[in-house]
């Protein structure tokens, strides 16, 4: 078995053994809250008063404590001015006592929505000591024909949204973003699917069907208090819905523009009274937006190609299972898949990039008692790609292993509680080709990181709700990191809030930034030199046969960091109208640089690891001194600064490489309002204001937030029985682009996304689903392709 497989066994064991271990040391006890119509009632804050344990209902109103001791227990349910008592209620050993009630209570919408990643627990969204935003199932169904997860969070406030392919997404909040964006953390039920190699997203590669999703949610602004390195600018967290919860299955038969074509199935049901399944997969092919750029680019300023795309479509296939096993003590989910990626490009800082025929695997299992919840990860990727800018082959081998563990602590009957857990991530990485040779690094490398974090919130008043949190985060690539993050959330009534806070974030560098060992020229053969110098060295070796021109990493790279502070507020208005506005001022530190000239610019010698070149130690200063002078009359004076001592102290041209550089104060604002004038329809406007002053850079790379100054959305949607329509419009204002070689500017863009769909029967359904209705032909990075409508067509079969 190979090591990889040996590890993730190892991970994935723990959360079983975890999970076999106690479940049969308690009972359960769970139920579901209904309105009078039999929909569920979300947000019910339920504590168990012997205990002091307390849950909050899910978006269909379900909620459980596991790992309950056998006795007999008084439970409130409690939400916004409604309070809820139910006595003697017993709970045995080994059993699940289920608890289930309709609530006549008047609620209004805000009271009943609810978000998990804020704090890593269930909260209403109202009371969340952050920014957050809910993208729900019926959003989600709206756009989910065209297989694009992160158009699903288009009408997120403060989202910048960038797409420069069919499946090549960045995805950002508040600035600074960039090709290969890592300052959002991107989890899928927990599970991060980012490539170990430039720690960036592979949309393609997600492996799962958006009508298999509950919901979305976007917290913006610092996050690694709770979640480490990379939730730097904020979280988002693809949720799936769970098989007990959604029994049935699907067929979906999707054609249209770009000669799309595609096919996808899902089945969840019941094995036993306590097992859940659900098995999924799909198939897509179709033309992407790219062209070839060898004789003709499609706007100015781009550069020509090297090499044309070898592969003239796009096509995904993935597929996978998972299995929910309830326990009274708790519950086991098991899930694992593979996909497979051929043809889909991607923009690098340094130019276009397209993907030879990729795996990727992926496994995850978690457990969850009481108030414990163990969980660990594999994902990997295997497979090759095609730089079109010069031409090059790369290959790619690589997987990371993750296990976490959280615990939380519910205080003085749910008016406070302390979160704590801990995180270790194993990655590995090796760039050989299928004839054993390295072409990105000098040889396999890996990392670890491990992490301890915990949080306390507590209300200090009926009105008034305070939280602390701290991570301490170590690695073996870089210094160890402190997270903090406090914060205040006031509420001026039950329906309105405002909160204040101030956190600290990190960003570490990629394994391509750290390492990357690739020929920049062909190698320079200095031998006859070395023969004309013989009399002078003797017997000792220059080594100055085929010398070779690099571009290399920088190991020694700082991690980037931001600290910020924000106020915003969320309230309803009149019942119909949900309102939130964010106002933040931040300060981002050690930008990571472009592969910059290793000398010759404003920033010296760029990576102090390679200095002057120094000749071997077995000769004499004298000696040294001829050689030296030799090639320094020799070589043309701008080669001879890059000439340098490789790290095995062989002779090289080091002509590039990275480093830490530059000081940016940000500030933002991002509104949102909702309307909901009655059942079935929705209205929503949002507004992103962003600027940036930059305290310190260098001429040679001056700081670019490549984003927009500011971006607005509008959307409207009505949804009955038998119709769904929706129409979204996006406009964002131009903005220069500068990262890499791809400098120049963005022109201000609109695009009108529209989305239909008709019941034809009680299980055949047809959808229309449009993406830039009016075929504006524009782009959203300098550098990405020019992106043209795509409607599409999806008939559906549900049973």
């Amino acid at each position: 078995m190979s090591s990889y497989r040996i590890r993730a066994a190892v991970v994935l064991a723990v959360v079983f053994i975890a999970g076999e271990s106690t479940v049969l040391t308690a009972g359960r006890l769970e139920g579901r809250l209904t309105k009078a119509d039999g929909g569920g009632v979300p947000g019910v804050a339920i504590v168990v008063r012997e205990t002091s344990a307390s849950t909050v209902s899910d978006a269909s109103g379900n909620y459980s404590f596991e790992a309950l001791p056998a006795g007999t227990y008084t439970l409130t349910f409690s939400l916004a001015d409604n309070t809820l008592t139910k006595e003697a209620v017993a709970v045995a050993d080994g059993d699940t006592r289920r608890l289930d009630l309709t609530l006549d209570w008047a609620l209004r919408y805000s009271d009943t929505l609810t978000v998990f990643s804020a704090s890593r627990h269930t909260e209403r969204l109202i009371e969340a000591p952050a920014s957050v935003s809910v993208i729900a199932e019926d959003r989600i169904a709206e756009e989910s024909t065209q297989g694009q997860l992160p158009k699903l969070l288009a009408s997120a406030p403060g989202i910048e949204m960038v797409q420069s392919g069919a499946y090549d997404f960045n995805i950002n909040v508040r600035g600074f973003n960039g090709t290969l964006n890592r300052r959002v953390l991107v989890l899928l039920d927990g599970r991060d699917p980012g490539a170990v190699m430039l720690g960036a997203q592979e949309w393609g590669a997600y492996g799962v069907q958006p009508d298999n999703l509950a919901r979305i949610e976007l917290v913006r602004g610092p996050g690694s208090a709770l979640y480490g390195s990379n939730a730097f600018n904020g979280v988002v967290n693809f949720i799936s819905k769970e098989p007990r919860y959604a029994q049935g299955g699907d067929l979906h038969l999707t054609a249209g523009e770009r000669n799309t074509v595609a096919v996808s199935a899902s089945q969840a049901g019941q094995l036993s009274t306590k097992t859940f399944f659900r098995v999924f997969g799909q198939a897509t092919r179709g033309d992407d937006y790219f062209q070839s750029r060898v004789t003709r680019v499609e706007y100015p300023g781009l550069a020509l190609e090297v090499m044309a795309p070898p592969i003239d479509h796009t096509s995904v296939v993935s597929g996978g299972a998972r299995l929910d096993r309830y326990f009274d003590a708790g519950r086991l989910v098991v899930e694992g898949g593979t996909a497979r990626i051929r043809g889909s490009m991607f923009v690098t800082p340094i130019g276009r990039t397209q993907d030879d025929s990729v795996k990727r695997p992926w496994a995850r299992a978690s457990f969850t008692t009481g108030p414990w919840n163990v969980s660990g990860f594999f994902d990997g990727r295997y497979g090759g790609n095609f730089g079109l800018a010069n031409g090059s082959e790369g290959y790619d081998q690589s997987y990371k292993l993750h296990a976490d563990v959280l615990r939380r602590l519910d205080l003085a009957g749910g008016k406070g509680r302390v979160l704590g857990g801990g995180s270790f991530t194993y990655a590995w990485i090796d760039s050989k080709d299928p004839r054993g040779i390295e072409q990105t690094f000098r040889q396999a490398e890996s990392g670890r990181w491990g992490g301890l974090f915990g949080q306390f919130d507590y209300n200090l008043t009926p009105q008034l709700k305070s939280v602390l949190a701290l991570r301490v985060d170590g690695s073996s690539l870089h210094p160890t990191q402190l997270s903090p993050k406090a914060g205040l959330v006031y509420a001026i009534r039950p329906d309105q809030t405002i909160r204040v806070s101030v956190g600290h974030a990190f960003q570490s560098a990629s394994f391509v930034e750290y390492f990357v060992r690739i020929p920049a020229a062909p190698p320079i053969d200095l031998a006859p030199l070395e023969q004309a110098l013989a009399p002078v060295v003797g017997l000792v070796p220059l080594q100055f046969s085929n010398v070779p021109v690099l571009v290399v990493g920088n190991d020694h790279l700082k991690v980037e960091t931001v600290t910020s502070a924000e106020v915003g507020y969320t309230g309803v208005v009149g019942r119909r109208v949900i309102v939130s506005a964010d106002y933040y001022r931040s300060r981002l530190d050690n930008f990571i640089s472009s592969i910059l000239p290793q000398v010759g610019t404003s920033f010296g010698r760029v990576n102090p690891d390679y200095g002057p070149y120094q000749p071997p130690a077995g000769l004499s200063a004298q000696q040294q001194a001829v050689v030296i002078g030799t090639l320094r009359s020799v070589l043309p004076p701008t080669l001879f600064p890059f000439l340098s001592n490789d790290k095995d102290g062989l002779p090289a041209f080091i002509v590039g490489s990275l480093t830490n550089y530059g000081q940016v104060d940000t500030q933002g604002l991002d509104l949102s309002v909702q309307y909901l004038p009655f059942h079935g329809l929705s209205a929503n406007l949002n507004y992103s204001w962003f600027d940036f002053t930059v305290k310190h850079d260098q001429p040679d790379e001056p700081l670019q937030a490549n984003s927009s100054p500011r971006r607005v959305h509008a959307g409207i949607g009505y949804s009955n029985r038998q119709v769904t329509v929706a129409f979204q419009y996006r406009w964002s204002d131009r903005f220069k682009w500068a990262q890499g070689l791809l400098l120049g500017d963005v022109p201000s863009y609109s695009v009108v996304d529209a989305a239909a769909e008709r019941h034809l029967t009680k299980a055949l359904s047809v959808r229309l689903d449009v993406a830039n209705l009016l075929d504006n032909r524009h782009y959203e990075v300098f550098g990405g392709d020019l992106l043209r409508r795509r409607a599409l067509v999806d008939f559906i079969a549900h049973w």
